[in-house]
């Protein structure tokens, strides 16, 4: 299920994956964007591996993680439209808290493997 609201407090992001089953979108046409669709549904798909709780604990208290996370995510958005990588490492390496070079984000979602922080 998608929720969408007018904007997503606190944050600067078009959509957040809260469970296996809810997506809440800000006014982002989240439908009919398939690499964001698809970047929410890999979260989901990771809750459902390790459970929702404990996804949520290690993605806030965790930075490798989340950068783990969201490198899978964006791997895949990536490989639907690898014309948008620099926004995709752009957004990895300013919108999740992570301290990550503009270099190794743009190489971390290319090739989907992690660097160590």
């Amino acid at each position: 299920m998608i929720i969408k609201l007018p904007f997503i407090p606190f944050t600067s992001i078009s959509a957040i994956t809260i469970s296996p089953n809810l997506i809440i979108a800000d006014r982002f046409d989240i439908e009919n964007s398939e690499w964001l669709l698809q970047h929410e549904q890999i979260h989901q798909e990771q809750m459902r591996r390790i459970g929702t709780i404990k996804f949520h604990w290690k993605y806030i208290t965790d930075s490798k993680f989340r950068l783990e996370a969201e490198v899978e995510a964006y791997h895949d958005s990536y490989k639907r439209l690898p014309s948008n990588l620099f926004n995709f490492a752009r957004s990895l390496r300013e919108s999740y808290w992570l301290d990550v070079s503009m270099d190794d984000a743009m190489n971390m979602i290319r090739t989907g493997i992690v660097k160590s922080l």
